[in-house]
């Protein structure tokens, strides 16, 4: 499942990284590979314990909030 989810988005940012070469546009380019990657990190994080902590309460844990 990891590995279709990763396909999945590497198929759709290719198509995207196209687009924004063509027209020359490397700021959204660059705002587009952070978006991605943060998108792929988050959905493997996921996907690898669905029945685990939430990313949110991880967040929370690491800012020291946690009770």
């Amino acid at each position: 499942m990891v590995l279709f989810y990763i396909i999945v988005v590497l198929a759709v940012s290719s198509f995207e990284i196209r687009s924004f070469t063509k027209e020359k546009q490397a700021k959204e380019l660059a705002v587009f590979i952070v978006l991605a990657v943060i998108t792929l990190v988050a959905g493997i994080f996921y996907l690898m314990d669905p029945y685990g902590k939430s990313l949110t309460q991880h967040i929370i844990y690491l800012l020291g909030s946690d009770d």
